[in-house]
C-alpha cells in the first residue's frame, strides 16, 4: 500500500460518530413534526405561511 492509501483510510471510530450524528439529525427532522403547529402559534404563523 502507498502512504496516500494509508492515509485515505476511515477509522471505525470515525465511522460510529459519523453514523450517529447522522441518525440524530435524521430523527430531529421526525421528531419536531408533532411540535411544528405549536411552533407555528409561538411565532403567531399561519398553516398556510
Amino acid at each position: 500500500m502507498s502512504r496516500f492509501q494509508q492515509q485515505a483510510q476511515i477509522s471505525p471510530r470515525l465511522t460510529l460518530l459519523m453514523a450517529v450524528s447522522c441518525g440524530l439529525t435524521i430523527a430531529n427532522l421526525y421528531y419536531n413534526q408533532p411540535l411544528l403547529a405549536e411552533i407555528g402559534r409561538t411565532f403567531n404563523v399561519d398553516d398556510q405561511q
